[in-house]
């Protein structure tokens, strides 16, 4: 437990900044709303079996991993809601952390903070469950992981203004702007590089989702696209990608998937072992299946990346997870990351099992 206490050293003084932010927006009517507040996160512990030819990230393929919160939402007697998200405790995936705060009414909701934007909320990928499949936690431990978002947005925690409006004939927009990116669009790397250059700056996001029934399947759908600009000196391209994607939802069987464009030039180097020249990505589609049965949930999916004057790579994975009791899961990812034989094949295999405390 020594290295989960030690995890909280991680707490980010940006939180305090989001939490004083929420205090000031809060509506001068706030006496007479109704508030609640509710803790939430996880306690991990994850073990890595690698191919040797690829060694974990540390010294044991193992790891203690948490996350807390406080989520706060109100609504006043005019119907205005508002709230809020303070990071207590940041997990090792950038995904699971960020603070905001929000404010919304019957036109929709406006977020400000680092957690998501417009094309984490609305962009339509291959479904996963549990440790996440080909875009999980293996790529802790020095696995590859998919993109699944334009730009990997699903895992920025940069600072950013986010409008979501509410479904109107079925659909959803979203509208994202942040001034600068804070890892360039995927997490950060710990390698010397020159800082504010490797970046982009003025980056908008714009999003459309729909989700209805079709008898008795429910369709989502979603597509997205993202503009930036480069830090002038940089060697990186503009943003100008996107994504679209479709899942179907029946009786607890899901099956879905989607495109994600990048371009190329536009990410810079992501050092971690398994990533092989996430750089070079420009674009990629993938799919995926699962199914729930009562405590038991499977899932596959599927990753295939197209790169710059490199051979096309392949990431397979399949995972399980089971409910012990409320909160409690236990499960594990299988995956496969290759590259075309004769082209310069490289391969890795990886398994990691998990035991989860969620609150």
């Amino acid at each position: 437990m020594v290295a989960l206490y030690n995890d909280f050293s991680r707490f980010s003084l940006r939180g305090l900044h989001w939490l004083s932010l929420f205090a000031a927006l809060v509506p001068s009517a706030a006496y007479s709303a109704d508030i609640d507040t509710s803790l939430g996160g996880f306690v991990k512990f994850q073990s890595a079996f690698l191919d040797p030819a690829r060694p974990p990230i540390g010294s044991d393929g193992a790891r203690l991993d948490g996350e807390a919160h406080v989520e706060i939402q109100a609504q006043t007697d005019t119907g205005v809601t508002y709230g809020g998200r303070l990071q207590l405790l940041r997990a090792a995936k950038a995904g699971d952390n960020g603070s905001f705060a929000d404010i919304g009414w019957a036109w929709g909701e406006f977020r400000l903070g680092d957690y998501g934007g417009a094309a984490r909320e609305l962009t339509v990928s291959a479904p996963t469950i549990g440790i996440g499949q080909i875009g999980g936690d293996l790529d802790r431990f020095g696995a590859p992981s998919a993109l699944l978002a334009p730009y990997a947005l699903n895992n920025d925690d940069s600072a950013k203004l986010t409008y979501l409006s509410p479904a109107v004939l079925g659909f959803r927009l979203g509208i994202s702007y942040t001034p600068e990116l804070t890892g360039g669009g995927i997490e950060l790397v710990s390698e010397p590089h020159v800082a504010g250059i490797d970046r982009h700056r003025n980056v908008a996001e714009i999003a459309l989702g729909s989700t209805r029934d079709v008898g008795a399947v429910t369709v989502t759908t979603g597509a997205s696209a993202v503009f930036g600009d480069s830090v002038p000196g940089s060697h990186l391209h503009d943003l100008a990608g996107g994504s679209a994607g479709v899942k179907a939802a029946w009786n607890g069987f899901t099956v879905g998937g989607g495109f994600v464009y990048d371009g190329a030039g536009t990410l810079p180097l992501d050092g971690r072992p398994g990533h092989v020249d996430v750089d070079s990505i420009v674009s990629e589609f993938n799919l995926g299946a699962t199914y729930d049965l009562d405590r038991w949930s499977f899932g596959v999916s599927w990753a295939h990346d197209y790169r710059k004057a490199q051979a096309s790579t392949d990431l397979v994975s399949a995972g399980l997870t089971y409910r012990i009791v409320r909160g409690l899961t236990v499960g594990a990812d299988l995956a496969h990351f290759s590259r075309p034989a004769g082209l310069g094949n490289a391969q890795t295999s990886a398994l990691l099992a998990e035991t989860a405390i969620h609150f």
